[in-house]
């Protein structure tokens, strides 16, 4: 049961940060250190936010999966 729980919050943990990744990329956790992002690095960010969709996605289902089992 605790691995349930460890990989469903670090699944919905994904997901929030790929979503914010997406809507908001001056957000504090992508934008640290530039005050003006450009075009290549608004590419990295919402590269980071589509893959942590997917981590986030996969791990959702890896967690009820293993409260299947």
């Amino acid at each position: 049961m605790f691995f349930f729980f460890f990989f469903l919050l670090l699944g919905m943990l994904g997901l929030f940060f790929g979503v914010r990744a997406l809507r908001r990329p001056n957000s504090w956790p992508f934008n640290r250190t530039k005050d003006e992002l450009h075009e290549y690095d608004m590419m990295g960010i919402k590269f980071r936010g589509v893959f942590l969709l997917a981590f986030g996605t996969v791990l959702t289902i890896a967690s009820f999966r293993l409260l299947l089992i």
